[in-house]
């Protein structure tokens, strides 16, 4: 549950930088693989 919150936040402080940045596009989805990534991390550690 932890995780999904710290997820949700940074996908927050990101949006600002999406609508912002020419690369934001890039640099968002790489925010949300970086997400992605530490879940299943915790999950594979669960």
């Amino acid at each position: 549950i932890n995780t999904k919150v710290i997820g949700i936040e940074r996908e927050r402080k990101a949006i600002p930088i999406f609508l912002t940045t020419k690369s934001g596009f890039s640099f968002f989805t790489a925010m949300k693989m970086e997400i992605i990534k530490e879940k299943n991390n915790i999950a594979e550690m669960l």
